[in-house]
């Protein structure tokens, strides 16, 4: 009885010393893989920036007042504006909106590359994307703010940590 309980005890011990090897080569595997990945990938990464810096180098002894001139004048491009908590809009601020959907509003200089975007996706597959969050007025955007204040203080939290929790 004794020898069964051993030889079903060795079995067990050379079954799991098998899982183990196979793990360990599985992992082994693995990071080969990803060593050869990482080596192409970096050597193409390498020769993308020569040509990026050898072609750069010839601009920028060419047409050094040319490239920062165009840079100065990017700042008042419309698509760059900044605005959060600490850069509000102007007072006078206007905009032009189109619809995405029935719902969401747009930019109108900039919906055209928005729907194209969102075809390109469909056209690749990609489904399961959407504008989530789009144009707010700021009455739309004060009734979130609002909201979510009472949201806190009716969980029981006080004023302050309810705006410093929304901002």
């Amino acid at each position: 009885m004794r020898n069964i309980f051993e030889n079903k005890k060795e079995k067990r011990k050379r079954k799991n010393r098998n899982n183990l090897k196979i793990i360990l080569i599985l992992v082994l595997c693995i990071s080969i893989i990803l060593v050869v990945f990482l080596l192409i990938r970096t050597k193409n990464d390498n020769n993308v920036t020569e040509e990026t810096s050898s072609n750069s180098e010839n601009i920028e002894e060419q047409n050094v007042i040319e490239v920062i001139l165009p840079a100065r004048k990017e700042i008042n491009d419309w698509r760059l504006v900044l605005v959060n908590k600490e850069n509000p809009l102007p007072e006078d601020f206007t905009i032009e909106l189109e619809n995405i959907d029935s719902t969401k509003q747009f930019d109108k200089r900039a919906i055209g590359e928005l729907r194209q975007m969102l075809q390109d996706m469909k056209s690749f597959g990609i489904s399961n994307i959407w504008v989530q969050s789009a144009y707010r007025s700021i009455e739309y955007q004060k009734t979130l703010y609002e909201n979510k204040i009472n949201d806190y203080l009716n969980r029981g939290g006080t004023m302050e940590e309810a705006e410093m929790l929304t901002s």
